[in-house]
This record gives C-alpha cells, structure tokens and sequence, in this order.
C-alpha cells in the first residue's frame, strides 16, 4: 500500500459506532445484489447514519450510488433521482474531498445516468486508489469496462473482486454474464453455478 491507502485505510468515518454499523450494513446490501429491495434498504441504512452524523462522506457517498443504482435498473427513473444522486456525491466530496468515497458515487453517476463511460472510469479509478480492494468498486469497473467494449479487462475485475470476496454472488455472476456475452458458455457455467451456490435465490 502506498502512503495516501494507508492513511485513507486508518481514516475513522466517524466517531458515532451506531452511524458507522448503519453505514456498513448499507453497504452488504448495495455489495450482494441490485434488486429493488436491496437498493432501498441500503438506503434506508445510509439515512440512518447520516441521522446520527450528518457529515458521513460515506454514508453520502451510499446514498448518491444507491440513487443512481434505482435508475440504472429503472427502478425509478425521476430527474429528481438523477439531480439527487449527483448531489450526494458532490456531498460526499465536499465533506472528504481526499478520500474515495465521493469519486465512488460520482463514478457510478456518470456510468448509470450520463453514460460517461470514460468519465466514469476516471472516477472509479481515482476511488481505487483509495479502496484498492472495495469489491463495489471493482465489480463497478468491470461492468463500465464491460459496456465500453473492453470485456478481457472486464472479466479481470470481476474475478479479482470474486478473489477478494468469495462469498459475494455478484461477482461470480459477473464473470459468467460476461464469458456468456462473448460466447464462452462452457467458461461461464461454472461461474454461474458459483454464484446459485452462494446465493440460491439469486
């Protein structure tokens, strides 16, 4: 790890325990599927801790991606969604503007609102170099590389954010749908059956 990881790592979010575990639990559930459900309670989860500390950059950060996720899987696809995503993310880079979290939310706004793939990329990359091991981000990555065209580096990501948690189904899910995109559907069994195993009602 380089200095500015370490020091990102060591940073404390807050110094509210309550707020922190509400913000961690947001985050298994943005990390373990895309459903509906999941995307609102994440949500839920970051209006708590931002409820008992309003200057969370991660908790905004959460909420920013849980908006743009809404969208992108048309959920809810309401301008007031969109101009409230961007928002928090702005939010989230006001309050911490060295830290990864906001460039995360910005990353994801740009790929599931604007379809800035190359703008998203830049972003996301910026909060890797805080989070190198953030599976939301890699798995984030690898869908933008995925739908600019880029899908070897694509599937790349996936298995590293799988590597880094295997017992997250989005990632293994991941990497199938994209050997299956291509074509490799004996490659991409395997990592299907990964992710029914983890997960069997996914």
């Amino acid at each position: 790890l380089t200095e500015d990881q370490r020091e990102s790592l060591a940073r404390v979010p807050t110094d509210d325990l309550e707020a922190y575990e509400s913000y961690r639990r947001g985050m298994d559930y943005i990390r373990e599927s895309y459903t509906e459900p999941n995307i609102r309670t994440a949500d839920r989860f970051a209006d708590q801790a931002l409820a008992r500390d309003s200057l969370m950059a991660e908790a905004w950060a959460l909420k920013s991606v849980a908006a743009s996720s809404l969208y992108w899987f048309f959920y809810d696809r309401s301008d007031s969604l969109t101009e409230a995503s961007l928002d928090h993310a702005r939010r989230a880079l006001a309050l911490a503007p060295d830290q990864p979290y906001g460039h995360w939310a910005l990353g994801a706004w740009h790929y599931r609102v604007e379809l800035d793939y190359e703008a998203a990329l830049r972003e996301i990359d910026l909060a890797l170099e805080g989070m190198p091991g953030e599976v939301e981000l890699l798995t984030l990555a690898g869908s933008v590389l995925r739908r600019n065209g880029d899908m070897e580096e694509a599937i790349l990501r996936f298995e590293e954010a799988h590597e880094l948690d295997p017992r997250q189904s989005m990632a293994s899910y991941s990497v199938g749908e994209t050997l299956s995109l291509l074509r490799r559907y004996d490659e991409a069994e395997p990592w299907f059956r990964t992710a029914i195993r983890i997960r069997p009602d996914f």
